[in-house]
């Protein structure tokens, strides 16, 4: 699933470019990792294991989201 489309239109050519968005898991989990690494820093994480959690995060919000869409 795809989050953000856009349609950008060029202002000299009139040039119009189309854009899917962004996957919305990489999305979620970009907006993880904002909340997780000023924390985990702090407890010495390495880069991969906060991505890996932010990923981790995502996919469980993501879960529970698709769930609450069936009801």
């Amino acid at each position: 699933m795809k989050v953000f489309p856009f349609q950008h239109k060029h202002p000299t050519s009139g040039q119009t470019t189309i854009s899917e968005g962004i996957d919305i898991r990489l999305w979620v989990a970009t907006m993880c990792v904002q909340g997780i690494a000023p924390h985990a820093l702090e407890l010495y994480a390495t880069p991969p294991e906060i991505a890996t959690a932010a990923f981790e995060l995502a996919d469980a919000l993501l879960v529970i989201y698709e769930g609450k869409q069936d009801e």
